[in-house]
């Protein structure tokens, strides 16, 4: 059964509609649920809100008080998930020094959360979740000062080498998340972290 997603603050702000009551906030929850379970069986292409308000036990009017359609939901629950990995990552400024222990706050939110992590790391949201995280200055910064000079030996630039190690650092966290995290985050951060 799908776990829940640990949810940051704004969570009840859900776009301009704030949940203003408890039988609000706890519908919310259930269509977010229900939502795990369906990204676990469907790609969202293939999912249809009548099957999620079943799966949550809710009728489609409740579920469009909340949200216009699936992507919607999606794209508040992605807001969300990176909001909190923002803050993982920004919480004090960028220094190479505490880079690998940044990372491992990020992996360990990332297990915490391993099925919507799953979901976000599915073949037709990867590339969304790659362009996401190039554009935070963290992960330039960590691998742009890093002490690899592959990037000096390039001539096409910055953006070919990021997109390169992202999508090989989300390679390695989508293993790690499906053999169920094994391996320490810290261990995973440091190999993470030397990867730059």
């Amino acid at each position: 059964m799908a776990e829940e997603i640990k949810m940051s603050a704004d969570f009840q702000d859900n776009g301009n509609k704030k949940v203003l009551n408890s039988k609000a906030y706890k519908t919310n929850k259930k269509i977010i649920k229900a939502f795990l379970i369906l990204m676990s069986k469907k790609s969202l292409e293939e999912a249809e809100v009548s099957e999620l308000c079943h799966i949550a036990k809710i009728n489609r009017t409740t579920f469009y008080n909340h949200y216009s359609s699936l992507y919607e939901l999606l794209e508040f629950l992605m807001d969300d998930f990176f909001a909190n990995i923002k803050d993982y990552l920004y919480s004090t400024s960028y220094k190479k020094e505490n880079t690998a222990s940044k990372i491992a706050s990020v992996l360990k939110y990332l297990k915490e959360n391993k099925d919507f992590a799953n979901i976000l790391l599915s073949s037709n949201l990867y590339e969304k979740v790659a362009q996401k995280l190039v554009s935070f200055d963290f992960i330039y910064n960590m691998f742009r000062n890093s002490s690899n000079k592959m990037l000096n030996s390039f001539i096409i630039g910055d953006d070919y080498y990021l997109d390169f190690i992202v999508t090989g650092c989300l390679a390695v966290i989508k293993k790690w998340l499906n053999e169920g995290c094994v391996v320490d985050e810290n261990v995973l951060a440091r190999l993470i972290t030397s990867m730059g």
